[in-house]
Formats: structure tokens, sequence, C-alpha cells
């Protein structure tokens, strides 16, 4: 299977100086500027698990997803103006832009789904504050609203943990032009079988087959504690169904699966999937 080489793209790794900044501005512990991924994490393949170590117990990174259902005809609207300011604005108020996807198939093509990278629950809720009270995002959004009028009906949000064995964003090697996510929800009690199958078997056998291990997470707020949340990255629609084919027959993959069958019994309550192209402005892609 032909696989893109090099890394998945990822623009949107803090600077030194945008830690710095971060730092100053929102009055973090210096210690927590280490914890999101910066590029030198990204080119080694440093995972959220091994970060965690080096940094020490208190770095806590947090992710949040952001669905937006945006009005009828507005969807340029609201693209234009993410791409001309909101992302700069995310990211001088210390926010990490990790990327930006409208759903492919269905009834949600009319959403913008984005994840954005805090230090901490702290540091999300001083640079949310920061970032309301900016007069340039103030000046933005009215200019918007008063020239196109509103461009979104309903925002919903989600906090996420990454797993130990999560990469770091944007640090999988292949392709994210096309991103698939995943929800597993586990039955009572089987949520842990779950990730030592993940953490020792399945990323692996992933990027094996083509596939590129974007991200692993567990919610925080929202969600239930039970679920699982993780993407994978494709080169198109036509890679995707052929490396899931190939995955299913690996016999690898295959004797993992029996052997939690048989030691846990059932572990899946319900799976769900969006399929999900990065924006232009993405910095995943």
């Amino acid at each position: 299977m032909a696989r893109t080489s090099g890394a998945a793209k990822m623009r949107g790794a803090l600077t030194d100086e945008t830690r710095v900044a971060t730092v100053r501005t929102l009055g973090m512990d210096p210690g927590q500027s280490r914890c999101l991924p910066n590029k030198e994490d990204i080119r080694r393949g440093v995972g959220h698990g091994e970060r965690r170590k080096r940094t020490g117990q208190r770095c806590r990174v947090i992710y949040e997803i952001r669905t937006y259902e945006i009005l009828p005809g507005q969807a340029a609207v609201l693209h234009e103006r993410f791409a001309s300011s909101v992302l700069g604005n995310f990211e001088k108020h210390g926010m990490q832009n990790v990327g930006y996807w409208s759903p492919l198939i269905g009834e949600f093509s009319n959403q913008l789904i984005y994840m954005l990278g805090f230090e901490s629950l702290a540091h999300r809720e001083r640079a949310w504050a920061t970032y309301q009270q900016d007069p340039d995002v103030q000046a933005s959004r009215r200019e918007a609203d008063e020239k196109h009028g509103p461009q979104v009906k309903r925002i919903t949000n989600m906090l996420l943990q990454p797993t130990p064995y999560s990469p770091p964003i944007g640090g999988g090697e292949g392709s994210a032009a096309v991103c698939e996510l995943r929800i597993y929800d586990t039955l009572p009690g089987k949520a842990q079988p779950l990730h030592d199958r993940f953490a020792n078997v399945t990323s692996r056998l992933f990027e094996k087959h083509g596939m590129t291990n974007v991200g692993y997470w567990t919610p925080v707020v929202g969600g239930y504690s039970n679920q699982l949340y993780y993407m994978l990255g494709f080169e198109d629609l036509a890679q995707r169904e052929k490396a899931w084919a190939s995955f299913q027959q690996d016999p690898e993959w295959q004797a993992a699966s029996r052997a939690t069958s048989e030691q846990h019994g059932v572990v899946l309550e319900k799976l769900t999937n969006v399929m999900l192209r990065p924006t232009p402005y993405s910095p995943l892609r």
C-alpha cells in the first residue's frame, strides 16, 4: 500500500516565543509551558506518556473539541473569519490550534469541528477569558455579524485528555488528508482491557496497515468516563477502505481481539464514527 512519506503536516505546535508569552500573560506556572508538544517533540515522536514523565505529574494537557452548527448560507463567511483572524487570535492567547475539519458524509455537513490544546483546565479558563475580552476579537465578530448576520446556530464542546499511548499531535507517520473520528463506548468495567489492547497492539497495527495515529483521548468534561475517542488519518476514502480491510485480516489483530474476548467477554457497547476533511486553514492535514 502506498504511504505518504514524512509525518502528517502540523503547523500548530506552539513556538518558544508563544510559550513565554503565554506564561507571562496568563500567570501560569512556568513548568506548565513544557506540557504541550513543541516542534522537537513532534519531530522525535514523543508521546504524552513520555512527556508527562519528563515534565512531572503537574503537566496535564487538555484538548477541547468544539462543534459549530452553521446557519444556512453562512459557511463561507465563518470559514473566512476563522482563516483570517480567529486562529491568530487563539494563538495570541496561548491556545494551540490543533485541527479544523468539515464532515464529509451525512447530515453533519453543515458543521465546523475543531480542536484546541491547553496546558491545563486552569490555563483554558484564563485563555478563553482573555480571548473574549480582546478588542480585536470583539471587533472582528461584530463586523462579521453586522455585515452577514449570525453565522452559528449552536455550539457544543467537550474537554478531553490524551491517553498515555497517544502520540504527539501531528507526530504520526502518514497522511491526514481525510480523518476518521471514532468514539468507543465500553461496557462497565471494560475500559482498561480496551486501552491495554490499543496501547500494546492496535495502534501499532494501524500504522502497519497505512493508517495515521492522530490521537487518542478520554473525556474530562462532557461525554462519559467509559468512552475512548481517537482519530485516524488517511490519504483518501479509497485508501481508508483498503487499510481497514487489511487490518481486519491481520492474524495478529485477530489473535488480540480473540484474547480480549476470551479473558474479558464483550468489551464494546457502541461504536460511532465521523469522516472529516481538514479545512484549507487547518494546521493538521
